[in-house]
């Protein structure tokens, strides 16, 4: 089986600000790993915690 996982994440916003990014990122990269391991595919848009767009991350698997 294939797996592809793409993250493209940008820390620009006041979330990230004041020495927050790695809780802000982590909180971030939780909700991704918890979407795909309710079985989700496809892509999905990112959000701080304040709801401002940051990116995009695209999980597939396939056979191969």
């Amino acid at each position: 089986m294939r797996v592809s996982l793409n993250i493209n994440l940008t820390g620009d916003g006041d979330a990230f600000q004041t020495g927050n990014h790695g809780r802000e990122t982590a909180r971030i990269l939780r909700f991704l790993i918890d979407t795909i391991e309710d079985g989700m595919e496809g892509r999905f848009d990112l959000r701080d915690i304040n709801g401002n767009w940051v990116g995009t991350a695209t999980f597939e698997r396939g056979d191969d």
